[in-house]
């Protein structure tokens, strides 16, 4: 468990959940029920995420472009190929998205989900690189206004 009061995870190169604080198992409470770690494989393969997530096709176009920087950096790497195959095989979005080849740096952003018991809730995302190991990504969403 992450020691910080907002929202906040850590994943790994492939973008897969390695821990999460209880903000964050609040507001993606049926993910984290879930056996799907990947935030990817969420996003494009859970239907659900459709009704958490406002504007879900602009928030998926925005993710696949911030994963490209991620996926040229282990262009070789057999899981990430894998991964990559595998979302372009189960999800028309994702190969849709992928075949765009938009590349977009991590950058804050605001965020905007529909919680099932407090409604419309806004965050400001900020994303840090792991220092002892840039593989890791701590992803903190603050709660605007």
């Amino acid at each position: 468990m992450l020691a910080i009061s907002f929202p906040a995870l850590v994943v790994d190169k492939y973008w897969t959940l390695l821990s999460w604080n209880a903000a964050f198992a609040d507001l993606f409470a049926i993910w984290i029920e879930s056996s799907e770690r990947n935030v990817l494989r969420y996003m494009f393969l859970d239907p659900g995420v459709r009704t958490l997530m406002n504007d879900w096709e602009f928030r998926a176009r925005r993710l696949v472009a911030h994963f490209r920087v991620e996926y040229g950096k282990y262009v070789d790497d057999p899981k990430m190929l894998d991964l990559v195959q595998g979302l372009s095989e189960a999800s028309d979005h994702f190969r849709q998205y992928w075949e765009e080849q938009e590349v977009l740096m991590w950058e804050g952003n605001e965020k905007s989900f529909n919680h099932p018991h407090r409604g419309w809730l806004t965050f400001f995302q900020m994303t840090f690189l792991a220092a002892p190991d840039p593989t890791l990504k701590l992803i903190i969403f603050q709660p605007k206004g």
